[in-house]
């Protein structure tokens, strides 16, 4: 449960950092590493936030796709 919790709130403090970001090479960075944690984690977990597993669906299809 305690590693459910620390890892979504790792991502979703990712995905705040994602929307703060204005330099492109950054966010480039940050949807790299948002993947990268995310790849082994079941986003199907009910303790997973609907919007948060939508943004990361979203960054796996493309990045394109959250504008």
């Amino acid at each position: 449960k305690s590693y459910n919790q620390g890892m979504i709130q790792e991502l979703d403090t990712m995905r705040l950092d994602y929307y703060k970001t204005k330099d492109p090479e950054a966010k480039s960075a940050l949807v790299s590493v948002i993947i990268h944690r995310s790849s082994g984690y079941n986003l199907n977990d009910p303790d997973v936030p609907a919007d948060l597993r939508s943004f990361i669906e979203g960054l796996r299809r493309g990045p394109s796709e959250l504008r």
